[in-house]
């Protein structure tokens, strides 16, 4: 089970880093680039004649979806309306640079990445709506239509809310690149990165991309130390119950993300891909 939710971090982005998006965007009409004062929502990063400032008007013009849904942590079911992505994704992006990825950041500094390939398949939405109520821009999932999606220990993440941005981002060039375990690091090292992927890196920076609810970390494991990391961990509020159910101890899990953290530091941040022209990519295959 833990080898599973490690390669959905850590094997699952590259494979949809490899899904080229060049079609996205082909139709519809284009979202405000203009600033506004106080956009209800941004898009920005590695889209076409971005970035877009959104208020409550225009995500009610874009393409809308509504479904039953039950929020995780023991929500009631309520009736969740907003923005489709994946009708966004086909009729007003056009992502460009090799983006794959949609990083939703919360009001709190919350950085949650979900790659196409899941918006695609499970048809998420930007609710501003719950029971007929205007709310907040948060992430939902149709959790009761399709079932499986609770079973992915991203789950209780994926609810990002409230949210103000989306950023679209490469993948392999941005936060793969910086949650890739350093060649030839032992066993330990390697199970961190999953362990910080799923648990840190949403709250914490390090080296560069992640969330800013929490401090960066960048050479804080090398200046605690393994027992020093672990003991931090013990205090910090809710974690980990907030990102499900524990396959191993508290302890073996900080002392592995402290292990890839240290090795990280040491090597240091590895050089991007080349980026290759959006015009030699190939279509995609829907």
């Amino acid at each position: 089970m833990r080898k599973r939710w490690l390669m959905a971090w850590l094997g699952g982005w590259s494979a949809l880093a490899a899904l080229p998006l060049a079609a996205a965007g082909c139709g519809g009409p284009r979202l405000p680039a203009r600033p506004i004062e106080g956009p209800l929502l941004t898009v920005r990063g590695q889209v076409k004649a971005g970035p877009y400032y959104l208020a409550r008007a225009d995500l009610e013009s874009l393409p809308r979806e509504r479904f039953r849904a039950r929020p995780p942590g023991g929500g009631a079911e309520a009736d969740f309306e907003g923005v489709s992505l994946r009708r966004l994704l086909d009729y007003h992006l056009q992502p460009v640079q090799g983006g794959d990825t949609l990083v939703f950041i919360s009001k709190e500094g919350v950085a949650v990445p979900v790659g196409l390939g899941l918006v695609r398949q499970y048809g998420p939405i930007v609710a501003d709506r719950v029971d007929g109520a205007p709310v907040a821009p948060r992430l939902a999932w149709p959790n009761l239509d399709q079932r499986g999606l609770d079973a992915d220990p991203r789950a209780a993440l994926w609810w990002t809310g409230p949210i103000e941005g989306i950023e679209v981002i490469a993948w392999t060039r941005t936060w793969g690149r910086v949650l890739r375990p350093p060649p030839g690091v032992d066993d330990e090292a390697r199970l961190g990165a999953g362990q910080y992927a799923l648990r840190c890196a949403g709250c914490h920076r390090f080296q560069g991309v992640g969330g800013t609810r929490g401090p960066a970390l960048d050479g804080t494991a090398a200046r605690l130390g393994a027992s020093s990391f672990v003991a931090a961990v013990r205090r910090h509020p809710g974690w980990p119950a907030q990102v499900g159910t524990e396959l191993t101890s508290m302890e073996v899990v900080a002392a592995q993300a402290a292990a890839f953290l240290a090795a990280a530091d040491l090597a240091g941040v590895p050089p991007p891909e080349p980026l290759k022209p959006d015009a030699e990519r190939p279509l995609p295959p829907y």
